[in-house]
């Protein structure tokens, strides 16, 4: 038989009854938590894929070969390319940690 989502079941399976448990497990975490793990998470994805194109002060063979074979952009050489977009990243990256600071100032 085939039930509406509005009628409760009779039995409802174990399932609907986990899945209540663990949404009101969830209900009490702070949204600050979750916006900061939101903001976390994604981050460290980018700078661990920085890191792969940057060995100290320089840019790596690979991100320059990144460049040169992947990218082929026409008109600009491949390594200054590769040095121009690795410093503009990280001075996104400055940005945006500027910005997240004055927001969390400004509540």
């Amino acid at each position: 038989m085939i039930q509406s989502l509005d009628t409760p079941a009779e039995n409802p399976p174990a399932v609907f009854g986990a899945m209540r448990t663990v949404a009101s497990v969830l209900d009490k975490i702070p949204q600050s938590l979750i916006s900061l793990a939101a903001r976390i998470f994604p981050a460290a994805v980018f700078w661990m894929s920085g890191q792969t194109k940057v060995e100290g002060f320089h840019v790596t063979d690979n991100a320059i070969a990144l460049f040169r074979d992947e990218y082929r952009l026409p008109l600009i050489d491949p390594l200054n390319a590769a040095t121009d977009r690795t410093r503009a990243r990280s001075n996104d990256t400055k940005a945006t940690r500027r910005a997240g600071r004055r927001r969390l100032t400004q509540r």
